[in-house]
């Protein structure tokens, strides 16, 4: 049973901190996978959500090379998470950050890039020009043995986190064989009113990884809290729509010292489920 951790989970302490660092962490957890977010490599060069790039950053190059070979050395498999929009508002296709996350994502060796689907439009967003971004970005990556999979998840917006837009554009993309696959998250549904159970009937078939959090209800809003370890918990009868096969991703707060300890204890409770 696959379970990887998202570097985010350890805190804002431990965020400031080289994900190098956190790779010690999950691959002593027992976890089998880590998924790197680019948002927590701003500080070193990375530019973030701009739009206005077109390659990778030479200070980048090194991070990212860092991290792969790191992650080489544990043995884990690697995700690459950015937090882009698929489409930009009025349908049209984000290209240039495209394009840059997924050379991110073959610099870093990623099984997958998970991306938003931001603001697609079925009478506007093209699909073929995805699909010719694609072909060229990560067609040579396959051809020597490293696939890399875009993935879109659902996330905490009215308009990515909507499962009837999500089916659809999913549902294109089998049609008309645009390589998209999904990553689905069981607590992001609760953001935007949406049943996680609901969500995952729609959209199992399009799955490739899950990830795995709890949202609890406060005055502010929503926030991500820790598996519950009861039997009747929600995420145990979401996962049953999945097959066991799936890689379950930890994206929740892993606070609690020891780490290791910790988040070990959470990699077996998601791995017996």
């Amino acid at each position: 049973m696959p379970v990887w951790i998202a570097a985010s989970s350890f805190g804002s302490e431990m965020a400031a901190k080289e994900q190098t660092d956190l790779v010690n962490i999950v691959k002593a957890s027992g976890a089998s996978g880590i998924e790197i977010r680019r948002e927590m490599l701003a500080d070193s060069g990375m530019r973030g959500l701009s739009g206005d790039r077109e390659q990778l950053e030479p200070e980048t190059l090194p991070k990212l090379r860092k991290l792969r070979d790191k992650i080489r050395i544990c043995n884990l498999s690697a995700g690459y998470s950015a937090p882009i929009a698929m489409w930009l508002p009025g349908g049209r296709l984000n290209d240039r950050e495209l394009n840059a996350v997924l050379q991110e994502g073959k610099e870093l060796e990623a099984c997958y890039v998970k991306v938003s689907l931001g603001w697609y439009d079925a009478g506007r967003s093209e699909l073929n020009e995805l699909k010719r971004l694609l072909s060229e970005s990560i067609g040579d990556a396959r051809s020597t043995g490293q696939p890399i999979r875009l993935m879109v998840e659902n996330d905490q917006t009215m308009h990515g986190g909507n499962a009837e837009i999500l089916k659809r554009f999913l549902e294109r993309c089998a049609v008309e064989a645009v390589p998209v696959r999904m990553i689905f998250d069981i607590g992001n549904w609760h953001w935007v009113g949406e049943s996680p159970m609901r969500a995952a009937n729609m959209l199992a078939e399009y799955v490739d990884c899950i990830h795995c959090k709890q949202a609890q209800a406060g005055e502010d809003g929503w926030t991500a809290v820790p598996l519950s370890e009861a039997p009747e918990a929600e995420w145990r009868e979401v996962l049953s729509c999945f097959p066991r096969e799936l890689p379950r991703v930890i994206e929740f707060p892993i606070t609690e010292p020891p780490l290791e300890s910790t988040a070990g204890k959470y990699v077996r409770l998601l791995s017996e489920a």
